[in-house]
């Protein structure tokens, strides 16, 4: 759902529909969760992140 929400993360979905992440965005999906934990919301850090990587 949240993937859909903030379109930061964008899988890839073999044939067995399962998501599939690279190394690059579970590097991304770690640095959001350390910003959640400093206290960042989380409508905060996808913009940032957005920017960042694009």
């Amino acid at each position: 759902m949240w993937e859909k929400r903030y379109t930061v993360f964008q899988p890839m979905r073999p044939d067995t529909n399962n998501s599939l992440y690279d190394l690059a965005i579970l590097q991304k999906l770690l640095n959001s969760i350390l910003l959640h934990d400093c206290g960042y919301k989380t409508s905060k850090i996808y913009p940032i992140q957005k920017k960042k990587y694009q």
